[in-house]
């Protein structure tokens, strides 16, 4: 039995909560989630929103889906100027393996005077996680560190 535990609130540093800023671009938010849909309306529902999984047994293998909240500031100087760039996503395990390396693009749209967003999703077929311990997830703007957040897999000891 496999299971998972909600998102908590928790207490983040400056420079988390301001996002770093790489070429303009800023992640305001990031999560693991089991799936994205885009909805008719151009919103994006986000199913099963988690930090950690709790599992009996190993190796487990789940679909996720990555899901950042981007933005670009146009006041910014060092910006790139083009309103689509390339994003990439690097998961590695707790002991420090690379197990998924992706790229996809992120296109803006107008969401202030000042700033532009973007809702990207990056999905992961198949995560086989071997071990317990914290999965990190990466994510790189044209190869320059971005944002990272933690998926934790820990022992389910309800029996």
């Amino acid at each position: 039995m496999t299971g998972i535990s909600r998102r908590k609130k928790e207490d983040s540093t400056v420079e988390k909560r301001a996002g770093r800023v790489v070429n303009g671009v800023r992640c305001l938010h990031a999560l693991v989630c089991e799936a994205a849909r885009l909805e008719p309306d151009g919103t994006t529902t986000l199913v099963s929103l988690f930090t950690r999984i709790t599992t009996a047994r190993l190796p487990l293998t789940r679909r996720l889906c990555y899901a950042c909240f981007l933005e670009l500031d146009l006041a910014q100087p060092d910006r790139l100027g083009r309103e689509t760039v390339e994003i990439g996503l690097r998961i590695h395990s707790p002991l420090g393996a690379m197990l998924h390396n992706s790229g996809r693009q992120a296109r803006f749209v107008s969401h202030a005077f000042e700033a532009m967003r973007c809702c990207l999703t990056i999905p992961v077929d198949e995560l086989s996680f071997s071990d317990y311990g914290d999965y990190v997830f990466e994510l790189y703007l044209d190869d320059e560190f971005l944002h990272r957040e933690v998926l934790t897999v820990k022992p389910d000891r309800a029996r």
